[in-house]
């Protein structure tokens, strides 16, 4: 309880990184899953209920916000990693299957 309050209430922003390998194979791109403070970041805290993080995360991203598969999925798009690179880094790895060609793997 006390704990989760005061972390909540102070967390400020959260970026965690991968370094994947680029598509030409001549050196790696970072992928980056930024979580920002929010009232509603602070509650699911304050509740415990940090399961139910990445979909705040997805709904925020006009803020600025972004998950790895997200991050993930626009570095694909952009053409600076594959689709295997990714796949493999991925977090949700039946839904990001059927976002891109790994068809499943």
């Amino acid at each position: 309880g006390q704990i989760r309050s005061m972390l909540g209430d102070s967390l400020m922003a959260v970026v965690a990184q991968q370094l994947l390998r680029t598509s030409d194979g001549k050196g790696r791109c970072a992928a980056n899953e930024i979580l920002l403070d929010s009232p509603a970041l602070a509650n699911l805290i304050r509740e415990g209920k940090i399961s139910q993080i990445p979909s705040l995360i997805q709904t925020r991203t006009a803020e600025g916000m972004q998950t790895m598969d997200q991050a993930l999925m626009k570095l694909i798009k952009e053409g600076k990693i594959t689709s295997e690179a990714a796949y493999e880094k991925a977090n949700d790895k039946k839904l990001f299957a059927k976002r891109t060609d790994e068809g499943g793997k």
